[in-house]
């Protein structure tokens, strides 16, 4: 009785299926398909478009942080890349500050310039 139930639901939300092959229409299938390739695409070029901007900003960081701390190689700011925690390890390394006064260096720079 179950299966005689679904039948109907099924002819009743696709009319014009077969009652022997129970695939939606292809019309159904195909706009689907093609929705999700679409969003597929949008959210593949928003995320580039999203690197492409915190790469940007990063760029800018790096300035600002050999500004201030220029003994800083470039190679070491490149590793800060997405890595805010590291500036503090740096700072002691290479300034040969405590490690309080490197965390708060690096806290203040840090929240002066909205990077986490």
């Amino acid at each position: 009785m179950a299966l005689a139930g679904a039948l109907t639901a099924h002819v009743r939300k696709y009319p014009t299926a077969n009652k022997l092959n129970f695939a939606k229409p292809r019309a159904v299938t195909t706009a689907r398909r093609m929705s999700a390739t679409r969003t597929k695409l949008i959210s593949e070029t928003l995320m580039g478009m999203n690197r492409d901007i915190a790469g940007g900003n990063f760029k800018q960081l790096k300035g600002k942080i050999k500004e201030q701390w220029g003994k800083l190689t470039d190679d070491e700011i490149d590793q800060m890349e997405g890595h805010a925690e590291i500036l503090a390890g740096k700072l002691q390394e290479r300034y040969g500050l405590a490690r309080d006064d490197a965390e708060r260096q690096a806290r203040d720079f840090q929240t002066r310039n909205n990077w986490q």
